[in-house]
């Protein structure tokens, strides 16, 4: 593992990102739309939310500290979309599946939208310990 040779000795690595809430419908439907219409797509954060055993493989005797904090992020129209093709998996312009995509998510935010805003709830998630 690379980052051992950058880390002080006996340092601890904290991996920290935001992740969609998916008990929450219009999350739900968001990876409906995901599915449907991009190939690439395992899930938000690349499928990994589910998976501790990729943490317990990466910290040290598979132990660490997880932690959660609410992050709900809010976004007009232009922002909510490109949120979503900036995701690795979205189809690109050139794809055949790109204007149905950019579609869907528009019906999806004007379905949830309030004042012209959507809140996408969100989650930061922590985990700490040495590697």
């Amino acid at each position: 593992m690379c980052i051992i040779r950058i880390l002080k000795p006996n340092s601890n690595v904290a991996l920290v990102w935001n992740s969609r809430d998916s008990s929450s419908q219009l999350v739900i439907e968001n990876a409906e739309i995901c599915r449907n219409l991009c190939p690439l797509f395992k899930g938000f954060s690349g499928g990994i939310e589910n998976t501790p055993e990729i943490f317990d493989q990466f910290f040290r005797h598979g132990k660490y500290e997880y932690r959660t904090f609410r992050n709900d992020i809010e976004y007009n129209l232009d922002s909510f979309i490109g949120r979503n093709l900036s995701d690795s998996h979205a189809p690109k312009s050139t794809d055949s599946k790109y204007k149905e995509f950019v579609k869907a998510l528009t019906e999806l935010f004007m379905k949830y939208s309030t004042d012209e805003k959507i809140v996408l709830p969100s989650i930061t998630q922590s985990y700490i310990g040495k590697v």
